[in-house]
């Protein structure tokens, strides 16, 4: 009975670990900011909506579907940054609206932002991403980024 007792007790710990790890999302909120802004909110079902603001053109929402897959697919995209995330707070959201670059690093101020917020039924965490914020550094970082975000299936000019 010992013997028995002991590898489920180590499966319920690792099981235990790995959903602390990667918690349930239902939903991701996104906005890309730059010359163009983009918010996109995705539920775990697969629907998702955006609006796009592009001045001089007017302003574009709609309606996109995913399938669940796709959307855990995705998900699995931004787990690096969502490693970094910290735990949504009125905080931690002034510090991130009063800026995430430290005084001692070059910043360009007109290279946009890119902010994610995970959402569960016991989860709720944000990053930001200062695209300016010692840009030359994270160049590789930014473009990946980037690249994460188009995957979506937004209408391009």
């Amino acid at each position: 009975m010992m013997r028995l007792i002991a590898p489920c007790l180590a499966i319920l710990i690792v099981g235990a670990c790995g959903k602390a790890d990667h918690p349930a999302i239902e939903r991701i909120e996104m906005r890309r900011s730059g010359w163009v802004a983009e918010d996109v909110t995705i539920s775990s079902a697969g629907s998702g909506t955006y609006h796009i603001n592009e001045p001089p053109l007017a302003a574009r929402s709609g309606t996109f579907k995913m399938t669940h897959r796709q959307f855990l697919r995705f998900l699995a995209t931004l787990e690096p940054y969502r490693a970094e995330a910290e735990t949504y707070s009125d905080q931690s959201a002034w510090r991130f609206i009063r800026g995430t670059c430290p005084s001692e690093v070059p910043k360009t101020t007109d290279m946009g932002a890119m902010y994610i917020r995970w959402k569960g039924p016991r989860y709720d965490a944000h990053f930001l991403m200062d695209f300016g914020c010692d840009a030359r550094r994270n160049a590789a970082r930014n473009t990946r980024m980037h690249k994460i975000f188009e995957q979506l299936p937004l209408p391009r000019p």
